[in-house]
């Protein structure tokens, strides 16, 4: 099944209702050209989704991977299609393609990290 095809049925939820100044982005977000991120399909070298695993995140147990050009996984806040006890994750390529859209995590899984997004209102 090709997750673009059901993106807005994913996202709805997870989403329509976030009004957090501090949130976890969302798979919708992390594929938006607008905001940095490359397509779904794209594990570069350079790629905005590619995080590396700081010092004290490694020391809370959160993996790196140590092949040149990665990083660590981290969360999302959007579901898993199939079940929505479990979160989307964004794989350590950063590659967002349909085979990773169905990785994902359980909530008690301490080995990925967070990329905090911000909302700021210059009025």
């Amino acid at each position: 099944m090709d997750s673009r095809n059901i993106l807005s049925q994913a996202t709805s939820c997870a989403c329509a209702n976030k009004h957090d100044k501090i949130f976890l982005l969302s798979e919708k977000e992390v594929t938006t050209s607008s905001y940095g991120f490359v397509s779904y399909s794209s594990s570069e070298i350079g790629n905005a989704r590619i995080r590396v695993t700081t010092d004290f995140v490694k020391a809370n147990y959160a993996l790196q991977n140590t092949s040149s050009g990665y990083g660590g996984w981290w969360w999302l806040r959007s579901p898993l299609y199939s079940d929505r006890s479990n979160v989307l994750v964004i794989p350590s390529d950063g590659d967002a393609s349909d085979y990773y859209w169905y990785d994902y995590a359980l909530v008690n899984d301490m080995t990925g990290g967070v990329v905090p997004a911000l909302s700021i209102s210059l009025q």
